[in-house]
């Protein structure tokens, strides 16, 4: 399994260095379209901020 993680990653960076144009065309999509709401969960810490967005699970 921890094979499976690193095998994934190694694909991610190689993706990036094997075409950056390509990469930057994927940002540029995802930065034209409406900004995203709030997290529900914002944690605040010494150097970093970041917020979560749980799944919602149905009843």
């Amino acid at each position: 399994m921890a094979d499976e993680a690193t095998t994934g990653r190694e694909m991610i960076d190689s993706d990036f260095n094997d075409d950056p144009a390509t990469r930057a065309g994927q940002i540029d999509v995802l930065m034209a379209g409406p900004p995203a709401e709030l997290p529900s969960i914002v944690v605040v810490g010494d150097d970093a901020v970041f917020g979560l967005r749980p799944i919602r699970r149905q009843a």
